[in-house]
């Protein structure tokens, strides 16, 4: 469980165990398949972790979209609800996480943090 913090970002760089020394923050991504796709592409070129905020609707997709775009392999952490009571997260490969978040109905905010290097 994160301390509580400022802002979900904070809380998510500081337990997941990702790269924290050069971070991108993102946010919300445009709800457009072709725009997320190509900001996706763009960022996920750079040596840094990217910050990534998605709604429980569309965070399924999301983590399809980061697999077709930047590849099954790239480590993720997805946290939800964070430092809260029912807060849940996940570490791994984005096509092992993928897998885990598709037998749950998501609720709640998630942070998702992308990184070209491991744990």
């Amino acid at each position: 469980m994160s301390i509580p913090g400022p802002s979900a970002i904070t809380s998510a760089l500081c337990i997941s165990g990702l790269p924290t020394d050069n971070f991108t923050f993102l946010g919300f991504l445009p709800k457009g398949s072709g725009k997320r796709e190509k900001l996706l592409k763009t960022f996920g070129s750079l040596e840094t972790t990217l910050v990534l905020y998605e709604s429980p609707f569309r965070v399924k997709k999301l983590l399809s979209q980061i697999e077709k775009s930047l590849g099954g392999d790239r480590m993720i952490f997805v946290a939800n609800e964070l430092t809260k009571k029912f807060e849940k997260v996940w570490r791994g490969r984005v096509c092992n996480i993928k897998t885990q978040i598709e037998e749950i109905t998501p609720k709640g905010e998630f942070t998702i943090l992308v990184s070209k290097e491991g744990f």
